[in-house]
């Protein structure tokens, strides 16, 4: 009586062979996806920085008021405390006074990787008393000053 009750006690090696397999299985899909979690954030992170990165040197080339004087630029910038490579570029539209710039941002490490590209476009302020500008003509000017 007493060997039975030893026996029906605790678990056998094959049962605790077959536990361990499902935990460790477990494991590893757990560990599978905080490894993708880690790298979504870095991947968002990192597109993030390079899209502000963008976004300011848009901001400057707007901001001196002119069509820039080069058709390619490149040059580095520091946000974030990395550094980003940055290159610029002025096309025409078809557009008269309308211009488009684009601008793409790689990482230091990756020059190579472009890893935002944005497109903005630069324009002349239409004149005050200017209600509609033809694109093959002259402006036309509204009567009176209010436009129609």
């Amino acid at each position: 009586m007493n060997a039975a009750r030893i026996r029906s006690a605790g678990f056998t090696l094959v049962e605790v062979l077959i536990a361990l397999t499902v935990v460790a299985i477990g494991l590893g899909a757990a560990v599978a996806v905080v490894n993708q979690s880690v790298y979504n954030a870095y991947s968002l992170q990192q597109k993030t920085l390079a899209s502000w990165v963008a976004e300011n040197k848009l901001a400057e080339i707007r901001a001196a008021a002119a069509v820039p004087d080069f058709d390619e630029a490149d040059g580095d910038s520091e946000l974030g405390g990395r550094f980003w490579r940055w290159n610029a570029e002025v096309l025409e539209t078809g557009v008269e006074n309308v211009t488009r710039i684009e601008i793409g941002v790689a990482s230091e490490e990756e020059p190579d990787v472009e890893i935002v590209r944005l497109i903005g476009f630069l324009g002349v302020a239409i004149r005050e008393n200017v209600r509609d500008v033809g694109w093959e003509g002259e402006p036309r000017v509204a009567q009176g000053g209010i436009p129609r």
